[in-house]
This record gives C-alpha cells, structure tokens and sequence, in this order.
C-alpha cells in the first residue's frame, strides 16, 4: 500500500515539473527574445485588393521570426564613416548639402532639449557652432524649415506652445501657432508651409500654415481624433490612426482641401506607417502576437509584400529615389506589445544601419553600430541630404547625434 502511495505521489510531482517546464519554456512571455531569419523576400500579406491582412496563428512558431543578428564579420560590406556630433540631449536634426562650384557643404542643425539652444555643424570642417543663445527649457519636439526656420514644441504650464521661429544673430524670433497642436509636419519640398493638426470639438483639423501663423492653404477635417499625420507631399497628407499592438489601425491619403480620405491600409494591428515623397510606396509594421513584421506597400499596384529584416517606420528615412530608404534595424526584438513597448521605453533595440530596396525586396548592411559607437544605439529621428550621401539619427536612449557618411 505504501509502494502505491508513493508511486501515486511521484507520479503527480513529475506531472507538475513536466508541467512547470511547459509553461518556463513554451507559454512565459516575458525576458524572452524572438528571432528571425534573412532570406529572399517573401510575401507578407495577402496579394490582390485585400486590405485586411491575416497571417500566422499566432503560435509560437510564428512568433519566433525576429532575430537580424547575422554576427560581426561582414566582409565585402562597404565601410560607412561614423561620427558623433553631439554627445546628448539632441531632440532631433535635420541635415541639408549645397554645392558651389566644385565644393560641397554638409550643414547639420539641431537643437538640445534642455536649453532650446540651436547648433550647426559643418561635416567638411568638422566645426560645431551655437546658433541661438534663446533658452527654451524642456524642447519635447522639433520641425525643421531651410533658411535657418524652426518649429519648437514645449509645454509651459500644461499648454503645448509651437513656436515657428527664425535664428536672427544668436536670437530666436518668429511667431506662436495656434496652441496644443496634436500634430506638426514639415515638407522639403514646401519651405514656407508648415502642416498642423489641432483636435476640434468634433474630431480633428488640418491646415497648412505660414511660419507667421497664418492659413496658406486648408487641409482637411475629420471626425477622428485619435490621429498621427505626416507630410509626404506638398498636396498630400499621410492620416494615421495612433498605433497601438492592442487596437487595429487605418492609414488615409487625404489630398489637402478635399477633404476626401482615402483608405489605403486597415485594419491593421498595431500599424505605424512612412510614405515615400512620391506616393508610391509606404513601409509599415503591424503587430503580431509578441512582437512585429516589416512590410512595403505599393499604392498602385495595391499589394502589401514582406522585407528582409524586421524594423519600424519610426527608425527609418526614405531617399528622394522613392525606392530606397535606410533604417535602424534592431539585432534581435524582445518579446511584447509593439510599437507600445518601444514608445513607453518599456524595450530598447540594439541596431544596426540597413540600406533597404523596397522593389527589389533586399537590405544591404551599411554600418554596424555598437563596437564603433562604444554602446547600443537605438535609432529615431533619421534625417538624410536630398542627393542621399549624408545621414544623421539621434539615439533614443541619451539623446546622443550621430552622423554617417553613405
């Protein structure tokens, strides 16, 4: 009866181990990391008119597919020059090239969050400059205009003030926008316009504004609130749903002063999504399960195919070309909630730089980051010159501006 009694109780012990294994090894979410492998492009949603992609079961199998770590010897790779311009702080930079005669000038600008102070950098001479001695404390965001014009965004007193400025001497004048804008973009190709959204009593509200603040051109309005907005073309704006891994999401191209949206992605998971100048082309994630997928849609064709490596828009800069962009693209994603995670600070990506051919369907490693920079980079805020030979990118992590030469 004994020897029963204790087959019966070990049974059930070697039951709950086998079971405690399961879960640790199968069904834990957390501090786990996904991975995923390179190869030809494969497609990523559904072909045809379809614009509600479903994929994968949500298993684990499926979600074990984003691992870009390929190691470190990369021979044959062409070698990208590296260098830090600021050590931190840097909310965002643009960088722009001219050429007189035989000689080309690289200007960076940018601006630190603390003070609200205004630097340039000359990449040829490798001179820093401070431009504006102007103090605005706590820069949460910044737009950049050519002719040395600005918008700063920074909450004062639970109101968020966009001032358009210009840097006069080594002062900062210009104009207030309307206050608690929910949105601000900037186009290259438009340098006396500023795209702002501003949330009404009935949804939201875009318009095209002279850096003086005043209306240069009506927008569109929407029932919508809850909306991010981008300005890939002077005649277009690029509407997005807030992306969330929890809630579906919906991309409209609006043409400014028609007020018509036109769907071109949804429902989508968790989607954040960047259209190239041209309109032809937007890269996007959409949220699976544990993590994300990177995908490129061609608006004429109307299909949605997979790219090479995994990454999100927010780390990525379209080259005037309209079929190539660079991106920072993480080694490896921890498994979560995306982009919520990433935006809560909650997960940080180790990257590395990839050139990306969205026809094509390859991505070429430009540079690696971590041995060159002495720690890992998580990238936001890529700005690139027009002929695309320059690239900057803030780290997300210390505010850190780096530059590369492409």
């Amino acid at each position: 009866m004994k020897k029963i009694i204790v087959i019966i109780i070990s049974s059930f012990l070697f039951i709950v181990f086998l079971g405690a294994l399961y879960f640790f090894f199968f069904l834990r979410e957390g501090g786990s990391e996904t991975e995923n492998t390179v190869g030809a492009p494969q497609l990523l949603f559904p072909e045809g008119e379809t614009l509600n992609p479903q994929f994968g079961d949500g298993s684990e199998e499926q979600e074990m597919q984003n691992n870009n770590d390929f190691g470190t010897d990369f021979s044959g790779v062409p070698t990208a020059t590296l260098i830090q311009i600021a050590e931190g702080g840097v909310v965002s930079g643009a960088v722009s090239k001219t050429t007189s005669g035989d000689t080309s000038t690289t200007t960076v600008r940018y601006v630190l969050r603390g003070t609200g102070n205004i630097f340039s950098y000359i990449v040829e001479k490798n001179e820093r400059k401070r431009e504006s001695l102007t103090t605005i404390p706590g820069i949460r965001a910044s737009y950049w205009l050519p002719d040395n014009r600005q918008v700063l965004q920074y909450v004062s007193e639970g109101i968020v003030e966009s001032y358009s400025s210009r840097i006069s001497g080594e002062a900062l004048t210009g104009a207030y926008l309307p206050r608690n804008l929910s949105g601000v973009a900037t186009n290259r190709a438009t340098p006396s316009g500023i795209f702002v959204l501003r949330q009404t009593t009935s949804g939201s509200a875009g318009s095209v504004v002279r850096p003086d603040g005043s209306t240069l051109r009506e927008g569109f309005s929407t029932p919508l609130s809850e909306i991010t907005v981008s300005w890939p073309h002077p005649d277009y704006a690029l509407v997005t749903t807030k992306p969330s891994g929890l809630a579906d999401g919906y991309a409209f191209l609006v043409r400014l002063g028609t007020n018509v949206f036109e769907k071109i992605l949804g429902p989508i998971p968790g989607l954040t999504a960047l259209m190239n100048d041209q309109r032809t082309g937007v890269v996007l994630s959409r949220s699976t399960t544990n993590n994300f997928v990177f995908g490129y849609y061609d608006t004429e064709k109307r299909e949605i195919t997979s790219l090479p490596l995994n990454t999100l828009p927010e780390k990525c800069v379209w080259t005037t070309r309209g079929d190539e962009l660079y991106c920072g693209v993480p080694l490896r994603t921890p498994r979560g909630v995306y982009p919520d995670d990433w935006y809560q600070g909650v997960v940080s990506f180790e990257d590395r730089i990839w050139k990306f051919n969205v026809v094509d369907g390859y991505a070429e490693l430009v540079t690696e980051l971590t041995t060159k920079t002495g720690g890992a980079i998580d990238v936001i805020n890529p700005s690139i010159t027009e002929d695309g030979t320059y690239m900057i990118f803030v780290d997300k992590k210390t505010g850190a501006l780096w530059g590369l030469s492409l």
